[in-house]
């Protein structure tokens, strides 16, 4: 028993005696904590969005009801297309409504970017509510939202709810472009990052280094065989999705290749930025993780990051991964062409040429 004792001991020792330890089995599961409670649970009013499609001059405007007829907001919601209020209720709690006044086909786009989830219009004789009734967010936001709209709105006795069945509107179509994204970033980080810290651990990199090659090829082998693999991933995902889900792709195929290629290469030259210097597989897979597993929480893979204070929105929106999904899914979802959607992809090829330059100035091979 002293003997096992000891052991335990010993081990116990080691384990303490490594930060990644600390920082992975500790720290780690605390921040991740912190940032989807962030999203989800740490505010104090519950914040729910909801489209309305109005013609604000109208003589029976939805808004102007909504809002009392006070035409002092009124004015102000025709200038600034958003307004909102805040609902108490017994079910449900108090949650505040962000209202978007906009045209059916802005309505439809902010649904697809998941900043709504309802859609709220006049009707003949009520008002017509439309949204996923697969999506319990969306179900909840239509019973407060009507029962705000209906307390100021006394002419109508009825509401219509509608399935909303315009493509590219369901959960299913803002996730696949999300899981798209975030399998480029996992294939380049993983497959490249990790790969050369594992060779250069083993002490495989410095035999390379002493063949005659240049060492920006070897660089350049990872980068293109991570390209192909994960085209073949993401083709074999796009064409379950369209066949099984019935996805539709909207954009233009050339945008979305093109978008693919920048995407990948940006999180190809941050793989080789990441793996430039360090020689430990555990302080490698550390690193690792803490550059992917952020941004697949933040960057609106599985749930919009609109769901984040205003003040992280500006931070995350930047984030390539971030940059990466919202021009997958507008391609996917809405079919902008390609001139509308160049910037972003300019903007992924300059940071993995950066990342890549950066990298191989730095680039450890022993």
């Amino acid at each position: 028993m002293k003997q096992l004792a000891r052991l335990i001991e010993i081990q116990i020792k080691e384990l303490i005696r490594d930060p990644g330890v600390i920082l992975w089995g500790i720290g780690f599961p605390v921040l991740m904590a912190w940032g989807l409670g962030l999203a989800f649970s740490s505010k104090p009013i519950n914040i729910r969005s909801i489209a309305i499609v109005d013609n604000l001059n109208s003589k029976h405007s939805l808004i102007n009801y909504v809002l009392n007829n006070t035409k002092e907001v009124a004015s102000k919601v025709a200038q600034t297309r958003r307004f909102e209020q805040t609902i108490e209720t017994r079910a449900y709690g108090t949650n505040k409504l962000n209202f978007y006044l906009a045209t059916p086909v802005t309505a439809v786009q902010l649904l697809k970017r998941g900043i709504i989830v309802v859609l709220a219009s006049e009707d003949s004789d009520g008002v017509k509510y439309e949204f996923d009734p697969r999506n319990q967010d969306a179900q909840i936001t239509y019973f407060i939202a009507r029962s705000m709209i209906e307390n100021n709105l006394k002419e109508y006795a009825l509401d219509k709810v509608q399935p909303i069945e315009v493509s590219g509107t369901r959960y299913v179509d803002f996730l696949i472009p999300g899981m798209v994204g975030m399998g480029i970033m996992m294939s380049c980080m993983w497959g490249i990052s990790y790969s050369l810290i594992e060779r250069r651990s083993k002490k495989l990199l410095r035999r390379l280094l002493a063949t005659p090659m240049k060492r920006s090829y070897y660089l350049f082998s990872q980068i293109f065989t991570r390209m192909f693999m994960g085209f073949i991933e993401a083709s074999i995902l796009i064409a379950f999705s369209m066949y099984y889900f019935k996805l539709q792709i909207n954009g233009s195929f050339l945008a979305l290749f093109l978008t693919f290629l920048a995407g990948n290469w940006a999180f190809s030259g941050f793989s080789i930025f990441t793996a430039s210097r360090t020689t430990s597989i555990d302080i490698g897979t550390g690193i690792i993780n803490a550059v992917t597993t952020p941004m697949m929480v933040l960057s609106g893979v599985f749930f919009s990051y609109h769901n984040f204070p205003e003040w992280a929105q500006p931070v995350i929106k930047y984030l390539p991964l971030t940059i990466l999904i919202d021009t997958l899914r507008r391609i996917i979802l809405e079919g902008p062409d390609l001139i509308s959607v160049s910037k972003e992809i300019l903007i992924l090829a300059i940071f993995g040429t950066l990342c890549f330059i950066a990298g191989l100035k730095i680039f450890k091979w022993y």
